[in-house]
């Protein structure tokens, strides 16, 4: 069964020596990334709650901000981060991140190992990644309509580990065809909208907070069966 079986959510106080409480989502667990990335889940900080300042070594980590503004912090200063924004720790750096809002900071969290000794350098030390254009594809590997791609992170990121980071977005009556990974696996992870699923011959309703695998050398699609744009992370993690 390709959807993924996840612990319930974790509330957990002082995360990292933080302040408050964290509430994290697992994505996928190592029986999915594998020797790639250590970790893949949702983080949700309430108000005037942080995930505290602390060193990543032999891996990297990607922020990608769902909701909520917070202030980010590394080595090199401060930043603002909002909805949209791509934030990397590289290996060898340390970050944090606090909420200073109202309202919940709400983003996606994941760990990629690094094997490689020269750490991606940022200019003037900024942690933000660059902000690709969307990507519009249309009739998606034979699917209906349109979707699009809202690139995360780059090959100089994701190196020899992921093949793709994307936010995707498919308007009502829109689908990706069903195609077969061949080298590599992905994590459909359900943001927001009503869906239906195929795992290579079988077809099933996903929602938001549902997370679904296809592994290497299986075939899946997608198609929005709701009124609201379905709208979904896609990671493809390599398996070699």
């Amino acid at each position: 069964m390709p959807k993924l079986t996840n612990p319930p959510p974790k509330k957990v106080d002082h995360f990292n020596g933080g302040n408050g409480l964290v509430i994290l989502q697992a994505i996928a667990g190592p029986d999915i990334l594998k020797d790639k990335c250590r970790l893949y889940m949702k983080r949700t900080v309430e108000k005037g709650c942080s995930i505290g300042f602390h060193p990543h070594r032999g891996d990297e980590e990607i922020y990608y901000i769902l909701s909520g503004h917070g202030l980010y912090t590394n080595k090199a200063g401060h930043w603002d981060a909002g909805p949209g924004d791509a934030l990397f720790c590289p290996n060898g750096d340390s970050h944090s991140i606090v909420n200073a809002e109202d309202t919940d900071l709400v983003m996606i969290g994941l760990v990629i190992y690094d094997t490689d000794p020269v750490p991606v350098i940022k200019k003037e030390g900024t942690p933000m990644l660059e902000k690709l254009p969307p990507k519009i594809i249309e009739h998606a590997n034979g699917g209906k309509g349109r979707i699009i791609l809202q690139p995360i992170a780059g090959p100089d990121v994701l190196k020899d580990k992921c093949r793709l980071y994307v936010k995707c977005t498919l308007a009502k009556g829109c689908s990706m065809g069903v195609h077969q990974h061949k080298g590599d696996g992905e994590i459909y992870y359900i943001l927001s909208g009503h869906g239906l699923y195929t795992d290579n011959d079988s077809t099933y309703e996903v929602v938001p907070g549902d997370a679904t695998f296809c592994k290497n050398g299986d075939r899946h699609g997608l198609e929005n069966i709701g009124d609201e744009d379905l709208i979904f992370m896609g990671l493809i993690i390599y398996d070699k």
